[in-house]
Formats: C-alpha cells, structure tokens, sequence
C-alpha cells in the first residue's frame, strides 16, 4: 500500500524486505535493514536521506515486480551505491507462469530519481577502495543486471546522477540498466 517508513537504531531483521505499491521507505544506513536478504520492488521506494554521506555497499538483490522500482537519494552530496556479490544484482521478477519459459515479459523496470547519486558497481581490487583495478582484471560486479522493464534516470527537475563504476576486458559491454 501507500504510506512512509523511515528507518533508524538498529535492526536484526532476517528475510526479504518487500517495497509495494506506492510505499516509501527511507533510510540513512543499509545497515538499518539488517540482515535483508533481498530488496523486492513492485512499485514501491527505497529513498536514501543520509546528508553529504557515502553509504556503506548494497550488496543483496533488487527484484523488480510488475509495477517497477524508485531509487530514490535525496541530497546532493550523498550517494548511494549498489554492488553485489554476483552479477544480475538487479532482476526481474521471476515469471507467474510456468508456461512461459524465458524471462519474464510484465517484470517491471527502474527508475532513479533525486539530486543526488546512486552508484552501480565499485572499481577495486578488494571491494573498499575506490580506485581503478590493474588493466588485466575484470570487475563488472553491480554493473550488468538483466531486468526487462523501462530504465528512467530523473524526474526532469532534480539533476540526479548515475556513476557506473565497472572494468571489462577487451571491450567488455555493460548492461546497468538491464535488457532494455
């Protein structure tokens, strides 16, 4: 349903966190969450309110239901990055009929919007630092996902930015924003 929820203390919450039908919920840390194994958007928001703060990595599982998914971060000097433990960090849902064999067709997309950025992937050798890896080494880790449905960057007024942070090999492609 509709509504807020903003997140603070601490959580020891286990299981997936579900993000529904216009619902907001705000964090200032991912550690608010806990330990959730996975974020499931079906037009639902996660929104990042921290002020001038690099949040520490996503690193779990975006699916993406039907009704798309708003990554949302509010101010202009925070940012917020995703970069899983394996590639296809962002999905789409998995199909509601087992007739249909291939991905499924009514996933939903993504769509990040506010002023400040979301980051996919992190160039590193150790997954810390944020400096570029040796020519040699492939990190593409957040930045290929293979959801189906629509990619939207913005809101058309605030100046959101998107960071991709990933290193392929001899002319590697991406695929941040899915197979769209």
């Amino acid at each position: 349903g509709s509504g807020s929820l903003t997140l603070g203390g601490t959580s020891d919450y286990t299981g997936a966190t579900y993000v529904n039908g216009q619902a907001v919920v705000a964090f200032d840390d991912p550690a608010r969450f806990g330990g959730t194994s996975a974020f499931h958007l079906n037009g639902g928001t996660l929104e990042y309110n921290a002020v001038a703060t690099t949040a520490p990595v996503i690193t779990q599982s975006v699916i993406l239901g039907g009704a798309s998914g708003v990554i949302r971060v509010l101010d202009a000097d925070s940012r917020l990055i995703f970069r899983g433990d394996a590639t296809n960090q962002f999905t789409g849902e998995a199909n509601p009929l087992s007739s249909i064999t291939s991905g499924n067709p009514f996933s939903g997309g993504l769509t990040i919007v506010g002023e400040g950025t979301v980051q996919f992937g992190r160039r590193s050798l150790d997954g810390t630092a944020e400096t570029a890896t040796a020519s040699n080494v492939t990190d593409v880790i957040g930045v290929n996902n293979n959801y189906t449905g629509l990619t939207i960057i913005g809101d058309g007024v605030n100046a959101v930015r998107v960071d991709i942070q990933g290193q392929a090999n001899d002319n590697g492609q991406y695929t941040p924003f899915g197979t769209t």
